[in-house]
């Protein structure tokens, strides 16, 4: 039965509707049967967005909900926009369900009269009653709202929220505290008595920058509403709600830093473990230092060093080490099969490897004789080259 009444309502305010049609009635006279009205104002600013609100009342409201509204923007430049109007709560749109039909705009840059034409009709159907207003778009004044930033200079103001600033087309323009609508919420949604405070003109109630106060301290969770309602050159005017939402949760900022901590720290750890794996496969220094003659001068691994040497230069032998056994201008690298002679930058004598001058550096994989000076050694790589020596060449051939 509640089907077949709702298809009786459908019906019947389709037929109202053909009356209209028929009878040459147009939606917005004011007849009992269907009245569209613009709620939203008639003068909008222009270049910026902007919503466009129409009321929609019917002989029978609940069928509203079948409608479509179309709205057909014709600006004075010639352009032709084509916006859905709708009611359900979104888009703009404040209360779903109220017979009040929005869309958001964006109004065109010319100034002056423009037509506005609504389009009323069924969902599925061509049929439609268009309804004509004229929008008027002039330059207004823009209200800047800024919250959640560090005002320097300003910290003795007490409870500081936020700031507004009042331009029209970049130039600043001076209102009264009175032309600002402002509302504070905290983090509970409940309400804050605020008060502005002039930036420039100290202690009046004229400026075109303003600071935002709140009564009580509410933390960093809030939330402020803004917006201008003025008469503007003999029209009223009452600018877009601007909106900032502050929220900061200082349990979640204190998880992240902790959480940036944990993170550093297994960063640092895989990387001393990284380091500390690539020092352990250094081998230390090995090999044996014999004199021209052939006599064994030291044992490299048994050379006495400090715990710095040890650790910075774990593979290495440096010539201030060397210098002691008369071994000088060169720095010895230890790998597990080979040694690398290095000259010293602080040598000004001609280092000579199996003969053959060095200028930077060469590898030593068997028996090598060094020569510099007059002076010659032999350098063995392992105790098998010191069984088994290699003599390939003679005192004097090396030097």
């Amino acid at each position: 039965m509640k089907y077949f009444k709702n298809i009786l309502i459908f019906v019947a305010f389709m037929m109202s509707l053909n009356f209209i049609f028929i009878d040459g009635i147009k939606a917005d006279t004011g007849d009992d049967i269907t009245v569209v009205e613009m709620v939203s104002p008639k003068i909008i600013p222009g270049s910026t967005v902007v919503p466009i609100e129409i009321k929609i009342d019917a002989k029978e409201n609940s069928m509203t909900k079948f409608m479509r509204v179309q709205l057909e923007m014709r600006w004075n430049s010639g352009v032709i926009q084509y916006y859905d109007m709708t009611d359900n709560g979104e888009n703009g749109d404040k209360v779903s369900g109220d017979r009040v039909f929005t869309t958001l705009i964006s109004a065109d840059s010319s100034l002056g009269e423009n037509k506005a034409i609504v389009n009323i009709g069924w969902e599925n159907s061509s049929i439609s009653y268009p309804v004509e207003f004229l929008i008027t778009t002039q330059q207004f004044p823009t209200l800047f709202l800024i919250s959640d930033v560090e005002f320097i200079g300003y910290e003795n103001l007490e409870n500081l929220v936020g700031f507004l600033k009042v331009e029209i087309n970049g130039t600043p323009y001076e209102v009264i505290k009175e032309n600002i609508n402002v509302s504070l919420y905290d983090n509970n949604g409940e309400s804050v008595e605020v008060s502005l405070v002039a930036k420039n003109r100290v202690g009046l109630d004229q400026d075109y920058e303003f600071f935002i106060t709140s009564a009580k301290y509410i933390g960093d969770n809030f939330k402020i509403n803004s917006n201008l309602q003025m008469d503007f050159f003999g029209k009223y005017y009452e600018s877009p709600v601007q909106q900032v939402s502050v929220y900061k949760d200082k349990s979640n900022l204190r998880n992240i830093i902790l959480g940036f901590t944990f993170a550093l720290g297994i960063i640092l750890a895989g990387l001393a473990t990284y380091l500390l794996k690539k020092w352990r496969s250094l081998p230390r220094p090995h090999g044996f230092l014999l004199n021209s003659e052939r006599d064994f001068v030291v044992d490299f691994s048994t050379i006495k060093r400090n715990l710095i040497m040890k650790v910075l230069y774990k593979n290495k032998l440096l010539s201030g080490e060397l210098k002691k056994h008369n071994l000088e201008g060169i720095n010895l690298q230890f790998y597990r099969s080979h040694i690398i002679v290095k000259v010293s930058d602080k040598t000004q004598s001609t280092i000579r490897l199996n003969g053959r001058p060095i200028s930077e550096s060469s590898i030593i994989q068997n028996e090598s004789s060094i020569g510099y000076d007059g002076k010659l050694f032999f350098v063995n790589c392992s105790e098998e080259q010191l069984e088994f020596p290699v003599k390939s060449l003679t005192a004097r051939e090396a030097v």
